[in-house]
């Protein structure tokens, strides 16, 4: 049976992660499962720090829909983890017909950017 996703690394990041299999003695494959269970999975389930919202952020968007989604995923996920933060988040249109998403958590006066 074929998988649903498939996809390929690009060149460098091929060596990198190659290159440190070798040197911790585990497969591509271990060490690539191992990395994003450490740095991606465990970062982005931990709601209190911020980093899977930083990241997505960082996103330049082909479509406003897909901007859109991002802020609209940024107004759920701070439901419950805002601890009287007021999230603001904006759309701007660059002039290359891309997107990108401006957002930070205000509380009494003071500000705590995201993007």
């Amino acid at each position: 049976m074929k998988p649903k996703y498939s996809f390929r690394l690009t060149a460098k990041n091929r060596a990198v992660i190659i290159e440190y299999a070798n040197l911790t003695g585990t497969s591509p494959a271990q060490f690539l499962n191992r990395f994003l269970e450490d740095y991606l999975v465990q970062q982005f389930n931990d709601p209190r720090n911020g980093t899977r919202e930083e990241f997505v952020c960082t996103f330049s968007f082909k479509a406003r829909d897909a901007a859109e989604r991002v802020v609209e995923w940024l107004h759920k996920t701070e439901k419950g983890n805002s601890h009287g933060w007021n999230l603001e988040a904006e759309i701007i249109e660059g002039a290359e017909g891309t997107y990108r998403i401006d957002a930070a958590r205000i509380k009494g006066g003071q500000m705590d950017r995201i993007s």
